[in-house]
């Protein structure tokens, strides 16, 4: 059941063509189940989609701030098992937080920044 629900989650955001409460909601409630210890197992399989569908760049700034929230509680779910597409992922968070228009988005890039290196073991690439 809560595979399923994982599922509908991640269709949700490679479907929702509107970038308001739909892709938020699905985004946050990403971030629950990522907070959810027991459902950590279920996550792994679906680690390539999950990152493709992340709502990271183009959307609103809040949107932007959940999906940051959501990789960061990814990050401490799977690890150096994100290191693969770190490459990837790093440039566009360094670009949130370079952002001006909205501080929230900053503060939650830097803390998913944080995240990343400690989670993902990804701290001496971070200062190379």
């Amino acid at each position: 059941e809560m595979r399923r629900i994982l599922i509908q989650l991640i269709t949700e955001l490679r479907c929702s063509e509107n970038t308001g409460c739909g892709k938020e909601s699905a985004t946050r409630l990403l971030v629950v189940f990522f907070q959810a210890t027991a459902l950590h197992r279920l996550v792994h399989p679906f680690l390539h989609s999950i990152i493709e569908v992340l709502p990271l760049k183009g959307n609103a700034p809040r949107v932007t701030a959940a999906a940051l929230d959501a990789l960061g509680e990814l990050a401490r779910v799977v690890k150096d098992e994100l290191n693969p597409w770190m490459h990837q992922i790093i440039p566009h968070i360094m670009e949130i937080m370079q952002d001006s228009s909205s501080s929230n988005k900053q503060r939650t890039g830097f803390r998913t920044l944080g995240l990343l290196a400690g989670s993902a073991g990804y701290v001496v690439d971070l200062y190379l």
